[in-house]
């Protein structure tokens, strides 16, 4: 009795390690596995768009689905949009209700042995002071747990008003953009650029006046973001752009 005791343990323990140790789980361009740990973000009164990889460590194909729990309610203007797919791929984003305790992402994502996926996810008109607080559940189609990370995204009022009483507005067109990308920052004149890459490596850097058309014709197509700030630092625009030759 005692044996099938032991042995009905060492079954369950090999079931919980073929379904936990599957993936993990690195924040934007980070090396190090943050599954179970807690990501914590600023939010600076502008679009914030960030990102989540994972990756399929087990010895096969596998198809994942993506859970996003509420740890806490959110009772503040809020637009959400959340995408879940191949590294680099386009679609597969939706625009999420923030009444909703518990979201489950529509669409599954198949990754072979070793490759890895993305989630992105974009908060935007919002009011400053806001926290978020969410669980990204990475689950089989069976809806198991396998892993998951937390997310904590918090704005402060002195940033608010910092932004506020600089009355910076910033316009990028057109998007999709095949050739040249126009940036307009209305109320500073010392600005600077960037356009980072899916995996978080910056590829595009400059220092710009009120104006500048930017030449994307040499990327590749895919979606890249579109970063501008002041000279000083302060963010004013992250933007989800997609390249389209």
């Amino acid at each position: 009795m005692k044996k099938n005791y032991i042995y009905t343990l060492l079954i369950i323990s090999l079931i919980s390690s073929a379904l936990f140790g599957q993936i993990e789980i690195y924040d934007n361009n980070s090396t190090t596995n943050v599954a179970g740990q807690t990501i914590t973000i600023a939010l600076y009164n502008a679009d914030y768009e960030g990102y989540i990889y994972v990756k399929n460590t087990s010895n096969r194909t596998e198809e994942y689905k993506l859970v996003r729990k509420q740890l806490a309610p959110v009772d503040f203007n809020l637009s959400e949009q959340l995408c879940f797919g191949a590294v680099g791929g386009l679609g597969n984003c939706y625009d999420i209700s923030t009444d909703l305790d518990r979201y489950e992402f529509p669409t599954p994502l198949i990754l072979e042995q070793g490759k890895q996926g993305m989630i992105e996810y974009i908060f935007g008109d919002y009011d400053i002071p806001v926290e978020v607080s969410y669980r990204y559940y990475i689950t089989n189609t069976l809806g198991e747990y396998i892993d998951s990370v937390d997310l904590k995204a918090v704005g402060s009022l002195g940033v608010k008003e910092m932004t506020k009483v600089a009355n910076i507005t910033v316009s990028s067109y057109p998007n999709p953009v095949s050739n040249l990308i126009t940036v307009n920052v209305n109320g500073s004149n010392d600005n600077l650029i960037k356009i980072v890459d899916v995996l978080g490596k910056t590829i595009y850097v400059e220092k710009i006046g009120a104006s500048k058309k930017v030449d994307v014709s040499n990327l590749s197509n895919g979606v890249y973001i579109l970063k501008v700030a002041t000279a000083n630092g302060t963010p004013l625009q992250s933007k989800r752009i997609v390249v389209k030759h």
